[in-house]
């Protein structure tokens, strides 16, 4: 769990860390929201995804739950759960879905 914070918090920075909503999840030991929470953060500030940050976060996310005993199992929706908010037309909602599933 910490090695896996350790490369979060180096990758988002302490202050994004501190201020976001996974340290709720850490106080709350809900360790399977804090591994799918790693998974929401593939964007840079500009909010365009981040092609290699996609498999670092699987990476943590799985090294998280690795002292548990407990495999981690994305929902294979990483991008549409990142994209939950976003307000695109029909067309650019399934373009995202499509490179989700090229993903997986």
């Amino acid at each position: 769990m910490r090695s896996a914070l350790i490369s979060f918090i180096h990758s988002i920075g302490w202050e994004a860390f501190l201020y976001g909503s996974i340290i709720d999840s850490i106080n709350n030991e809900s360790w399977g929201s804090v591994a799918e929470e790693i998974t929401h953060w593939i964007f840079d500030e500009h909010y365009r995804v981040i092609g290699n940050l996609i498999d670092r976060r699987r990476e943590e996310s799985c090294l998280f739950l690795q002292e548990l005993g407990v495999a981690f199992a994305p929902s294979g929706q990483v991008l549409i759960n990142a994209f939950r908010q976003y307000q695109g037309t029909p067309c650019q909602k399934r373009a995202i879905q499509l490179l989700e599933e090229s993903s997986n």
